[in-house]
C-alpha cells in the first residue's frame, strides 16, 4: 500500500518551471512568462496572372520608436506568384527580448520600377500573439 500511495504522489507532483514558462492567458492578456508572437500571413485574392514584375516583401517589428527590433527579406518574387489564401505563406516570430511595450508589425514591400509601400498594424501592450493578415491587392 505504501508503494502505491508513492507511486500517486509522483505522479501528481507538479513541476513549476514547466507550468511558470507556459502560463495561461485568459482573453489574450499578457501573462508573467508568456512568449510574444507574431503570426505574419501573406496572400492575395486577387489575380495577378499578366503582373510579371518583381516584389519584395520585408517582414518587420519596430518598436514605438521606430527603432527596428527583427526584420526579414523574403526572396524576391513575380507579382503574379504571390500566393492565394489556400496557400498562403505563414510566418512566425517570437518577439525579441519578449518586449511587452507598443510594436509596429508587418509587411513592408518594394515592387521593382513602381515604389514602397506598407502595411502595418499594431501590437498593442498587454497582448502576446498578433497576427498580421495581408491580402495584398
Amino acid at each position: 500500500m505504501l508503494s502505491m500511495s508513492s507511486l500517486l504522489w509522483l505522479s501528481c507532483t507538479k513541476n513549476s518551471e514547466f507550468s511558470d514558462k507556459y502560463a495561461s492567458a485568459s482573453a489574450g492578456v499578457l501573462t508573467a512568462n508568456k512568449e510574444r508572437i507574431v503570426k505574419f500571413l501573406l496572400s492575395t485574392d486577387k489575380s495577378f496572372s499578366e503582373k510579371d514584375g518583381l516584389i519584395t516583401f520585408t517582414l518587420v517589428i519596430r518598436d514605438s520608436k521606430q527603432k527596428v527590433l527583427w526584420d526579414s527579406v523574403l526572396s524576391p518574387m513575380r507579382i503574379k506568384d504571390i500566393p492565394a489564401k489556400v496557400n498562403q505563406l505563414e510566418i512566425v516570430k517570437s518577439v525579441p527580448n519578449n518586449n511587452r511595450s507598443l510594436l509596429q508589425v508587418g509587411f513592408l514591400y518594394a515592387i521593382e520600377n513602381v515604389g514602397y509601400s506598407w502595411h502595418l498594424d499594431a501590437f498593442n501592450e498587454g497582448e502576446y500573439e498578433k497576427v498580421v493578415d495581408f491580402n495584398f491587392h
